[in-house]
């Protein structure tokens, strides 16, 4: 394995280490979307429709606010509200909130998806030079 980064050149320490990064916030994700992130149950939800189609929002409220959720926000900010124009903003602005909290990091992964390419290339660059400066040294050994 060493020989394969020693041969890959300076640019494979940046790469390796760019990779490691980009594995670490992958499974960050993956833990936060999967594991920690816990969604609202069917029935509370059905529940909570109900008594707001009745006009009971403090029971639709307490039926929400009982959930370890993080789209519990999003309900809870909707029926707080009275007027439609006032629920779609406060909609929207715990909807922002959750996609907040869930693309944490991702726009590390799109750097690096960026630049990653762009090591490589310039590893090949190096690579090149070094070629071509061993071309130059063998003078006329090189016309055979």
């Amino acid at each position: 394995m060493t020989e394969i980064i020693e041969k890959g050149g300076i640019m494979m320490i940046p790469i390796i280490a760019s990779s490691v990064l980009a594995l670490g916030v992958i499974i960050d994700r993956i833990y936060v979307l999967f594991f920690k992130t816990k969604f609202l149950q069917k029935g509370k939800i059905e529940e909570m429709i109900t008594y707001a189609e009745q006009g009971d929002k403090k029971k639709a409220i307490a039926a929400i606010k009982e959930e370890d959720s993080v789209f519990k926000a999003l309900f809870l900010s909707v029926l707080e509200e009275k007027d439609n124009n006032e629920m779609e903003n406060a909609a929207t602005i715990a909807g922002n909130d959750i996609l907040f909290f869930l693309s944490k990091r991702l726009n590390t992964l799109s750097v690096l998806g960026s630049i990653l390419p762009l090591m490589g290339l310039l590893g090949t660059v190096f690579g090149m030079i070094k070629v071509f400066s061993k071309v130059a040294q063998a003078g006329d050994a090189a016309d055979i």
